[in-house]
């Protein structure tokens, strides 16, 4: 028998979708959807100032862009594909939380999936892993500035 257990960098689990939290509708230009708290940004300048310990949201952001950046090359050298690679599932410090959905390819395709969810079959494919990390990014961005509140103050 075994126990594997996970250790989490930093402050705690931190997801880049844990800063949706004071997203308004036009942060959601899919479904139009806000946060439990839209438009709080010193809610956001709160989790800012905990994830980040003082160094502010500039910096939580090149920090996570640098680290998301690494992991996603290293997976691309490696052929590691991560089958459910939303922004619930990725943390500030470049790791990501779910890994049910992810496995290596046995032969290069770019078209390779994972086999997360049905839904978003192709969607985290090879060829998209860099873009869905960017797309994380973005949306971390977005809530960062919440229309340029946080990020315009530093």
């Amino acid at each position: 028998s075994g126990l594997l257990v996970r250790a989490c960098p930093g402050v705690g689990m931190i997801r880049m979708g844990t800063f949706d939290v004071a997203n308004g509708p036009e942060l959601d230009p899919y479904n139009g959807r806000t946060g439990p708290s839209p438009g709080n940004a010193d809610l956001v300048a709160r989790l800012v100032s905990f994830a980040e310990e003082g160094g502010g949201a500039r910096t939580l952001l090149q920090k996570a862009c640098a680290a998301s950046a690494s992991l996603v090359a290293k997976w691309a050298a490696l052929g590691l594909v991560h089958g459910m690679l939303n922004s619930d599932n990725v943390h500030i410090a470049g790791i990501t939380i779910d890994t049910a959905g992810f496995c290596f390819m046995e032969a290069y395709d770019p078209e390779f999936d994972a086999g997360g969810p049905s839904a978003a079959r192709g969607r985290y494919s090879y060829k998209n892993q860099a873009s869905a990390m960017f797309w994380n990014l973005k949306r971390l961005a977005a809530s960062l500035s919440g229309g340029g509140r946080l990020l315009s103050k530093e």
